[in-house]
């Protein structure tokens, strides 16, 4: 016997109903796609290295220069056969390293991936670690000085788009041994916090983080009045960025660079 039940229809589906801004039977709202900000506040890598003049690389980009263009592709050459193919084309060379490789440029926050921002503010990495560690014990370029740090999300073609949230300052450096219960606290952290994806990682990937020494970088929020990066000229945000930091000798070395000097 066939069911008499009729198909449940919500109240705002139903043919003549009219909407009440008291009433509780509305559709809930639907959440803001993961809070992302609007296109305007927005910036491409291409954004970012137009401004900076620095690649994009990793949560700390340090001033570098891009690589060179790929060569091109070799023509079709209807005389070659399976026997005598063409040779590859060769890799391009390795950008040149830059004067100033030592200071960190700007700094790109990545989906879950520090667990320990929110609350701390604080990035837990390996990269780069020997770098920071010997300033960090040295001559503190790259400490509390003005660093412009993004957010990363996801835009609409699969891309990275990056929100600035404002300028912060390097404060404190702390060293975090490999295979040390603190390193396997973090890894537990970032485990929990998806920083490495739904699936999680393998057992070698996790043997190869807990062999690295870690850092954690403590930031804390500038005080100072500073421009929006998209509030600078193109190219100029290298120089700007040496300019809040008081940089002045990497300022010369900055301007030497840029006219042909060694």
């Amino acid at each position: 016997m066939a069911s008499t039940t009729a198909k449940y229809i919500p109240p705002w589906q139903r043919a003549g109903y009219t909407p009440s801004t008291s009433s509780n039977d509305l559709p809930p709202p639907r959440p803001r796609w993961n809070n992302r900000p609007t296109p305007k506040d927005l910036y491409s890598q291409t954004d970012l290295l137009n401004i900076f003049n620095h690649p994009q690389d990793s949560t700390l980009t340090f001033f570098s220069y891009s690589l060179p263009p790929r060569p091109p592709r070799p023509e079709y050459d209807p005389t070659h056969t399976p026997e005598s193919p063409p040779l590859p084309p060769s890799p391009p060379p390795l950008a040149p390293p830059h004067p100033l490789g030592y200071l960190v440029s700007y700094v790109v926050l990545f989906g879950n991936a520090h667990p320990a921002w929110s609350d701390e503010h604080e990035i837990w990495t390996h990269t780069n670690a020997d770098k920071l560690i010997e300033d960090y014990e040295g001559k503190r370029k790259n400490f509390d000085r003005p660093i412009p740090v993004f957010r990363s999300w996801r835009g609409h073609d699969h891309r990275a788009e990056f929100e600035f949230i404002g300028w912060w300052k390097m404060d404190l450096l702390e060293i975090v041994q490999p295979q040390s219960d603190e390193l396997k606290r973090m890894m537990k952290e970032k485990e929990k916090s998806k920083g490495y994806g739904r699936n999680g990682r393998t057992a070698s990937a996790w043997a190869e983080s807990l062999s690295f020494q870690w850092i954690k970088l403590k930031f804390i929020k500038t005080t100072e009045t500073l421009k929006e990066p998209k509030e600078l000229g193109e190219k100029e945000g290298e120089k700007y960025l040496l300019t809040v930091g008081n940089l002045d000798e990497e300022i010369k070395v900055l301007e030497k660079s840029q006219v042909g000097g060694d």
